[in-house]
C-alpha cells in the first residue's frame, strides 16, 4: 500500500497509489489506511529515526504487521549563526517557517533559545510542528489548515495580505504586544 501528498485524482487514477489521506500528518495517514481495511495486512513503514510512535500504534491497533525502517535522520546542522542574528536583531527578518518539530528544535537551539525570534513572525505547516514552536516559546501567526507546502504558502500569503506589510516587518507592533515587548519602528 502507498500513500502521497498530491492531488487525489492524479495519482489514484494512474494507479500510482493506493491510499490518499485527507489530513497529512500521522493520524490522517493511519485514518486512511485504516478505512482500507489493515487487519493482517503487512506494512514496511520507512520514516524518521525520529518520528513519532502513533502511526504504528494505530496500524498494530488495527491489526496490521508494522515493521519500521529508519530510513533518514534529522541532524542539527554544524554552522555559524551570527548573521542570522544580526539579521533577526536588525528586523530584517519578516517571517520563519517551520515544517517539522525537527527543525524548530534545532533552529531554536542554535540560536541558543527563542527569544531572538519573539518579534518575528512564525509559520508552522501543521499543528504537531506548531505545538512543538509553542513548547518553545514561539508565537506561531501562521498555520494553514491543510498540513502542505502550497496550503503553508497561501496561508503566509493571506497573513501579509490581511496585515498590509507585505515586504515588510509582519505587524511588529501586533507581535510585541502579544509578547509583551516594545515593538520596533518602521525599517528604511
Amino acid at each position: 500500500m502507498q500513500f502521497w501528498k498530491a492531488p487525489r485524482s492524479d495519482l489514484q487514477d494512474q494507479g500510482l497509489v493506493d491510499v490518499v489521506p485527507d489530513e497529512f500528518r500521522a493520524e490522517g495517514v493511519a485514518a486512511a489506511m485504516c478505512d482500507t481495511g489493515m487487519r493482517g495486512q503487512r506494512v514496511l513503514l520507512a520514516r524518521a529515526a525520529a518520528a513519532r510512535e502513533i502511526l504504528p500504534a494505530l496500524l498494530r491497533e488495527a491489526g496490521a504487521d508494522v515493521d519500521e525502517v529508519a530510513s533518514y535522520q534529522t541532524a542539527m546542522p554544524r554552522t555559524d549563526m551570527t548573521e542570522v542574528r544580526e539579521l533577526l536583531a536588525a528586523g530584517a527578518v519578516d517571517l520563519v517557517t517551520f515544517t517539522s518539530s525537527s527543525t524548530v528544535r534545532h533552529f531554536v537551539a542554535l540560536l541558543a533559545g527563542a527569544e531572538p525570534l519573539r518579534t518575528v513572525a512564525i509559520g508552522c505547516i501543521g499543528p504537531i510542528t506548531a505545538e512543538t514552536a509553542r513548547e518553545l516559546g514561539l508565537q506561531v501567526a501562521i498555520q494553514p489548515t491543510a498540513y502542505t507546502i502550497p496550503a503553508l504558502t497561501t496561508a503566509i500569503l493571506a497573513h501579509f495580505a490581511r496585515s498590509g506589510t507585505a515586504g515588510g516587518s509582519p505587524a511588529p507592533a501586533e507581535l510585541a504586544r502579544s509578547s509583551g515587548r516594545a515593538a520596533r519602528g518602521p525599517r528604511n
